[in-house]
This record gives C-alpha cells, structure tokens and sequence, in this order.
C-alpha cells in the first residue's frame, strides 16, 4: 500500500492537528488497494477535503486582468477556473495559438517520460478515475458562431498541450 511513503501523511496529519482543510486533486476511491488517495484517508480520520476548483469558488477567487481602457471606462474580464476533461478541452477549437511572446518548446525527455509514465500509471490503475494533467489558461475570443470555431489563444500550459497533442497523433 502506498500513503506513508510520499509527504500525504504529513499534510493528514498537520491538518488533523491544527484542524484544518486539506486541498487536493484526488478522487475518492472505496476500492483503492495499492495507492490510498488522500481522501480516503482524510475520511477515516474525519479529516475535511476539498478539490482545488472547490477550493477556490469557496473563497470567491476570480482571476482579473485589465483591457484596453475605453474613454475613462476601464473594463474588465473575469477569468473563470473549470475542470475539464483533455479530449473535450481539445475539441473546443480546431487551433490553438500560442503568442509570440511565450518561450519555445523546451521539454526534455525528462518532462516527456514524467508525463508519459503518468499516463500509463493513470491507465494501467482501475482505481484511478481522473489524472489531473496541469492547467492551462487560454483566452476565447468571442462567441463561436455556427459556422466557424475561433483559435484558443494559449497563455499557459502550452508545453504540456504541445506534447499531450503530439502524443495523440503518435
């Protein structure tokens, strides 16, 4: 059984101790044998968990950045944080595009092997209902119409898109 061997434990017990809220990514899994998620053992311990998207609509995070000023208006747009699943965030444009300014592809085979034997680890586990991958921020547009699909343009999470893409086409 794997738990006590990676920091978990630690976190479970300073939020048992100081009573507080444990944030992670991890599912529940009743029928979890070989790899414990945190809360399964944050229920036997009465210990309360959140996801970080809970997480951070219980605290009324939004995430804000300015536009361009419009007279003495100054508008604003919202950022909204979701959880997706990869194969819909990919069919949510036919292009995605990354801004000039964002550094070139840089991923070794060492951030290529860590993603990759996530995958496998992830595929291979019947216990694992979901991997969370990394986020990526990405601006819309506008509005899709019917007939056309705007390009997504990439603020982060572009390396990591790169590569789960080219994987996909592999």
């Amino acid at each position: 059984m794997e738990f006590a061997s990676v920091a978990d434990g630690w976190v479970i017990a300073y939020a048992s101790v100081n009573d507080l809220i444990v944030v992670t990514h991890e599912e529940y899994a009743p029928d979890a044998k070989r790899k414990v998620p945190m809360p399964n053992v944050c229920l036997e311990f009465d210990i309360e968990y959140v996801n970080t998207f809970e997480m951070l609509r219980q605290l009324g995070v939004k995430f804000v950045r300015s536009t361009k000023r419009s007279g003495a208006r100054l508008r604003v747009k919202t950022m909204k944080a979701t959880e997706a699943k990869l194969i819909e965030f990919l069919k949510k444009s036919p292009q995605f595009v990354i801004p000039i300014y964002q550094r070139t592809y840089s991923w070794t085979d060492k951030e290529c092997r860590q993603l990759w034997d996530d995958i496998v680890r992830t595929g291979r586990d019947d216990t694992l209902v979901a991997h969370f991958v990394g986020s990526i921020v990405y601006i819309e547009k506008g509005l899709s119409n019917l007939t056309t699909q705007e390009p997504l343009l990439v603020i982060d999470g572009q390396q990591r898109l790169t590569t789960l893409t080219l994987l996909f086409w592999v």
